[in-house]
């Protein structure tokens, strides 16, 4: 069989495998571009809601202290000691329903976690695999 008609038979074939190839680079540097975007997302929306926590928590301990200081002042008056002890219980309960907040927001902002990035990953790289076994499996037929 003369050389030019074999390149016209497997032609569509090595066409069709250029075009596999191509979109397999298109889909992992889409899937790249999403994971990284998702992750950068991720840390700037935790940046924000640990900034205006600890925003809170600044606030709420600075009200505390100052209400520990005119208590103290008054308990000496009144002799009421364990004033100052039940207001330190009650700011370690609000710091722990804070971070419970802040978790919830996470949640609620559907802000992906290092599991989910994970498990993204762990998918791309499966499907990575899936695609070169493909490629080898046409390379070979």
């Amino acid at each position: 069989m003369p050389k030019a008609k074999e390149n016209t038979i497997w032609s569509p074939l090595s066409d069709a495998l250029e075009q596999a190839r191509e979109l397999n680079r298109q889909a992992r540097r889409f899937a790249r571009d999403t994971a990284d975007e998702v992750v950068n997302r991720s840390e700037e929306a935790l940046k924000v809601a640990r900034k205006r926590s600890e925003r809170t928590l600044r606030l709420v301990r600075e009200n505390i202290e100052t209400a520990q200081k005119r208590i103290e002042t008054q308990t000496d008056q009144l002799g009421l000691g364990k004033l100052p002890e039940m207001a330190r219980k009650q700011l370690s309960d609000l710091e722990e329903q804070l971070r419970q907040g802040v978790e919830r927001a996470a949640k609620a902002l559907q802000i992906a976690t290092d599991r989910d990035l994970e498990a993204l990953r762990r998918k791309l790289t499966a499907l990575e695999k899936r695609v070169n076994e493909l490629s080898r499996e046409s390379a070979a037929a």
